[in-house]
């Protein structure tokens, strides 16, 4: 099956939509509660939509792999390593924008931007060198960028961990692991990611906020001053605690892990039929077994519990199968032409909408029915949004809509100059 599937390239755009969806309310105080994360057990439609990403990485990454004959080479090991470290550092970059580089003095400033605007240009310039030479360029320019980033963080607050760094580090991690091990190997590595995340869980803590293992080994590790604030502990202050953390990357190499078994199947059946038949096999006992699992391990986004995997994979491919019955068998693609413009060019239309965000808070001003000034954010949704449906969930949400569409915008103009970025 060597036709591009219509069915993952929409699939994968409606997560990108739903991730901007669901970051950018006009406003925190008010959104409607299927488009907020669940407090901490449980799930929302919201919790969704991050690990399905994920388990689409890996299908992706089954056919990607396809040209290496899904074998672990020099050239293939290099490849996986490259996209993680690039991904690992554009999530770096958005968390350093613009505050985090700002606080740098002006020689790192000016290294940092020497090699960023390198790294930049490269598929303008790349034709123009000797293959050899590029590959030094390139690993030189993104090692030289992660080090400056990882060796001055005495020096600032910045959050070392994000989603793309989730990203990355899965994608690497389950790269490797689905290029070394082969059928039922594959699933004894993936049975003991998931148990062994666990046994380790409930050994070495309790399945609290402020008192799970994945926080301690992020404090030790990375330190309160560089993890995620936005989590409030049972005397109402902001805790340290990073949904994207260390060791909660564990289980979260098992939704790419799943994907990628979920490619093989697409791959191997060539009746879509019977995939969609082997996809739905496998994906309900998934969600089957995520409820048996979640009584001793509940089904929580933030420490990415087992259960949760199981229970997002099994929807995933559900949705997959579904997915895949209705464009690629029978033909309906029409209605879903405006996910696979975003499902082109995922990334760079997830890294360009937390970039516009930042501008409209700290680049650009504006005044509230007051006249006083506040930030271009807050503006835009109260002078606009807010007077068109009110200061609540609606207003909140034809804002969020008003985001999704301009960054649609965006996507479709690349799809009709044939643009796609790849890191």
């Amino acid at each position: 099956m060597t036709k591009r599937l219509t069915a993952l390239d929409a699939f994968r755009g409606m997560t990108i939509a739903l991730m901007i969806l669901v970051n950018t309310p006009g406003t925190w105080n008010h959104v409607f509660s299927p488009l907020r994360h669940a407090p901490w057990d449980g799930w929302t439609p919201t919790d969704l939509v991050f690990p399905f990403f994920l388990f689409i990485v890996g299908v992706s990454m089954y056919f990607s792999f396809k040209r290496y004959n899904h074998e672990l080479t020099a050239n293939s090991a290099e490849k996986i390593l490259k996209r993680t470290a690039a991904i690992f550092l554009v999530g770096l970059l958005l968390n350093a924008f613009p505050k985090g580089i700002a606080a740098h003095n002006i020689a790192w400033q000016g290294v940092f931007g020497v090699f960023l605007l390198m790294w930049l240009t490269m598929p303008w310039w790349k034709n123009k060198v000797t293959a050899g030479l590029l590959r030094n360029l390139e690993w030189l320019s993104l090692v030289i960028l992660l080090g400056l980033f990882l060796f001055t963080l005495g020096d600032n607050q910045l959050r070392v961990l994000g989603v793309l760094q989730r990203i990355a580090l899965a994608f690497g991690i389950g790269a490797f692991i689905c290029l070394l091990f082969k059928g039922k190997s594959l699933i004894y590595a993936l049975v003991t990611l998931l148990i062994g995340y666990w046994l380790v869980m409930i050994g070495f803590g309790d399945l609290t906020l402020e008192g799970n293992f994945q926080r301690t080994v992020d404090l030790a590790i990375l330190g309160d001053a560089h993890m995620y604030h936005g989590y409030i502990d049972k005397t109402g202050n902001n805790i340290a605690f990073d949904p994207e953390g260390l060791l909660s990357t564990i289980p979260s190499v098992g939704n790419v892990i799943i994907g990628f078994l979920a490619g093989k199947i697409i791959s191997d059946h060539k009746d879509k039929k019977e995939a969609v038949f082997q996809l739905f096999l496998y994906g309900f006992p998934l969600i089957l077994l995520a409820y048996l699992w979640h009584p001793f391990f509940p089904i929580n986004k933030p420490i990415w519990s087992s259960s949760y995997v199981l229970h997002t994979c099994g929807l995933g491919m559900v949705i997959l199968g579904f997915s895949l019955y209705l464009m690629d068998i029978k033909g309906y693609v029409k209605w879903a032409k405006p996910f696979v413009v975003f499902g082109l060019n995922p990334l760079f239309i997830y890294a360009m909408s937390s970039v516009t965000v930042k501008i409209l808070l700290y680049w650009i001003k504006g005044v509230d029915v007051n006249g006083e000034v506040i930030n271009g954010y807050q503006a835009l949704y109260q002078n606009v949004f807010a007077n068109i449906a009110g200061n609540n969930e609606w207003g909140s949400f034809l804002f969020a809509l008003f985001y999704v569409f301009i960054h649609w915008l965006v996507a479709y103009f690349m799809y009709r100059k044939k643009i796609f970025v790849k890191v």
